[in-house]
Order: structure tokens, then sequence, then C-alpha cells
């Protein structure tokens, strides 16, 4: 009896071993599964979150770009930090002007369709945002600002660009426009007023 009740706890010890299987078995399933990836660290992702925050706010304040990490040689014992150069005012004004142009890309490509036009039919409108003037202040705005943005600039260009001029009379677009202007609670007077800001008063 003392034997057989032995070789019952060696069983159970056994059982008790075998439950821990190597996590690469587990994953792996046999050979038929794929290992899963691995989960991103929350601490690493937080710190990232926080960075791009602060790069997008020393931007806006036009103060300086921060790099992505920072550069240290754990077998430099100089410790030197090589210090940080500012944005200088051309470069500062290219970043403002892609800014704008991808803002109101965004805007202009769900507003030519029911124009009846292609971002080719356009491409004159980046010709205009280069005669602007930016500043950190002027070039934030929210998503219903920039199509009225874009809709006034299609409208300036449409007193040299005949195909869009066209299109802008045609009665389809007229309404389109109407419509849009409504979701920004202006009206059409609203609208001719703000395109008559861009054109040159005739002699």
């Amino acid at each position: 009896m003392k034997r057989r009740r032995r070789e019952e706890e060696l069983d159970e010890d056994d059982l008790e071993d075998g439950v821990e299987v190597p996590a690469s078995q587990v994953q792996s399933g046999g050979g038929q599964g794929k290992p899963s990836a691995a989960v991103p660290d929350y601490k690493t992702l937080h710190k990232e979150t926080e960075l791009l925050s602060l790069r997008v706010q020393e931007f806006y304040r036009g103060s300086s770009v921060l790099p992505e990490e920072k550069n240290t040689d754990p077998e430099d014992p100089s410790g030197w930090d090589p210090a940080l150069p500012l944005v200088d005012s051309h470069a500062q004004l290219l970043i403002q002007k892609r800014i704008v142009s991808e803002k109101l890309n965004r805007s202009l490509r769900d507003i030519v369709g029911p124009l009846q036009l292609t971002m080719n039919d356009i491409t004159d409108i980046n010709n205009l945002i280069r005669t602007f003037r930016f500043t950190n202040a002027n070039i934030i705005h929210k998503s219903p600002e920039w199509t009225l943005i874009a809709v006034v600039l299609l409208s300036v260009l449409s007193d040299v660009i005949p195909l869009l001029q066209q299109s802008l009379e045609r009665p389809s677009s007229i309404q389109y426009i109407s419509t849009l202007m409504g979701g920004l609670m202006l009206t059409d007077r609203d609208l001719q007023s703000l395109v008559q800001l861009f054109r040159v008063p005739a002699n």
C-alpha cells in the first residue's frame, strides 16, 4: 500500500511539473500558429506622445525644432551635449507654407468632386499660397475654416482660370457652395465680401 501511494504521489508531482509549458511552445502551437506581436510598452508610448506634443507646441511658438531623440554616447566620457540650432526665418516660412498647403489640399479634395473638377485643374492655388505671408497664428484653423478658405481661394482664382469660372457658375456648383456656407452659418454675401478682400480694385 505504501508503495502504491508513493507512486500516486509521484504521478501527481509529475502532472504538476508537466503543467508548465514554455511560452515559445504555446505561441507556436506545435508549429501551426504564428507568434503574436510584442505588445508596445505603455510608458514608451506615453513618452513618445509627450515628445510629439512638445515638438508641436515648440514649432507653433516658433522656438526651436526638437530632435526625436537625444543622441548620447555611453562611451563618450566628456558628456558634451551639442546645442540645438534655432529654426531660421526662411526655414520656418517654408514649414508654414507646407502646413497650409497640406491643410488646404485636404479640404480641396472634398470640394473639387461636387464642382466637377480635379486637383490638376486647380494647381495654380499653390502658386497663390506662395504669395501669402504666414505667421504662427494665422496658420491654425479648424477644419470648417479651412473649407471656407478653400472656397474663397477658388473664387479668387476663377478670375484667371476660365475652367474654374465655368465650374463655379454651374447651378449645381452654386447650390453646393451655398449649402457649404449655410453649414458655416454664412451667406453668399459673406462669401463675396471675403473674396473681394483678395481682388485688386479696378482702376
